[in-house]
């Protein structure tokens, strides 16, 4: 239930807390501390959660403080925040906001700043080689953007409350092209690589198609390799309903009706490379936990997304096994801002 997991956002119980421990004293409570609060400082570099006391400073001190050293990696500084206990949950939004200064001049910024994500995924940005528009950074956020070679074309960003260990651009495939650009954008954290990807449309008469499934092989080829070395999460607009549960059946049916079976967002090739990445270990996460459900995330006008006749375009993908004990997910169908809605995803660190 993504309210409950909001609703107890930095305030864990004991019996969330069971497995995290202080690195100086080795045990999440405090002998006589009796109904005191406990406060905990956390180490942006390597995760490590220590009892303010333990340690001996503040939690203002510690945010502030550059010669206090965390005693698990050593990095100076923690720029950390203050908690009842660790934040056991990571919280990711992804949004498709069809060109970002239409979407911060329809309140998407508010909407964010309302779900307080910890990394914000967003595609179709629409910036060309202009720069990152300051009405869109939000305080907190470390800001991290690849534009496509066109004004109008494609784009993708990345907002993150932590800063990652590197940051990287593309796919670096050999076949990598031009067309690429402004559609794959990955942090690097500590247990985690975080993927944001923007995968080309086919077309409306499905003219781009050969491209289209050139790029999902590259994809494939590029996350397994991430996966590979540890946990890879792949979030953003993958412009393809996997199966019948995910188009309305009025939308197919007046799709078939204009274009027959060649039908963008899909055709056979783009549902069988979806296929590929879910059979090299990628979990669908929102349908792993909502097998029968029908929400989408993209609708072609604003009374379509009021009748909920649209497709679900957008997805979290998870190379880690999923279930409701580790992770929840929903599609947060609200005011008409974009032409997709955004989809979040809750997981539990470990």
């Amino acid at each position: 239930n993504v309210r409950q997991v909001r609703k107890n956002k930095g305030k864990m119980t004991d019996k969330d807390l069971t497995d995290d421990v202080c690195g100086v004293c080795n045990r999440y409570d405090l002998p006589n501390q009796g109904k005191e609060r406990v406060h905990w400082i956390g180490c942006d570099d390597c995760n490590a959660w220590f009892h303010q006391l333990c340690v001996k400073i503040s939690p203002r001190e510690a945010k502030e403080s550059t010669k206090w050293r965390c005693q698990n990696c050593s990095t100076a500084g923690l720029a950390s925040i203050e908690f009842e206990g660790p934040k056991d949950r990571m919280e990711i939004l992804s949004w498709n906001v069809n060109g970002i200064r239409s979407w911060i001049k329809k309140g998407g910024i508010n909407a964010v700043q309302k779900l307080d994500p910890d990394i914000v995924l967003l595609q179709e940005i629409k910036l060309g080689k202009r720069g990152f528009p300051t009405t869109a950074e939000i305080d907190g956020y470390h800001v991290f953007y690849k534009p496509g070679e066109k004004l109008g074309y494609s784009g993708v960003a990345t907002l993150s409350k932590k800063k990652p260990l590197s940051v990287s651009f593309g796919m670096h495939n050999a076949e990598e092209n031009a067309s690429d650009a402004g559609r794959v954008l990955t942090l690097e954290f500590h247990d985690v690589y975080i993927v944001n990807v923007y995968v080309p449309n086919a077309g409306l008469h499905c003219e781009k198609l050969q491209a289209r499934l050139e790029f999902d092989a590259r994809l494939l080829d590029y996350v397994t390799g991430l996966a590979a070395t540890k946990k890879t999460i792949v979030g953003g607009d993958f412009n393809v309903a996997h199966d019948a549960r995910d188009v309305d059946h009025r939308e197919r049916f007046d799709m078939e009706q204009k274009h027959g079976d060649k039908i963008s967002c899909y055709t056979s090739g783009e549902r069988k490379n979806f296929s590929a990445l879910c059979e090299a270990g990628f979990k669908d996460v929102f349908r792993e936990l909502h097998p029968t459900e029908r929400k989408y995330t993209a609708y072609e006008t604003a009374n379509k997304m009021r009748h909920n006749r649209g497709w679900r375009l957008d997805y979290f993908l998870a190379s880690d096994e999923i279930d409701s004990s580790t992770a929840c997910s929903d599609i947060l169908n609200g005011p008409s801002i974009s032409d997709h809605v955004p989809i979040l995803l809750c997981l539990r660190c470990s």
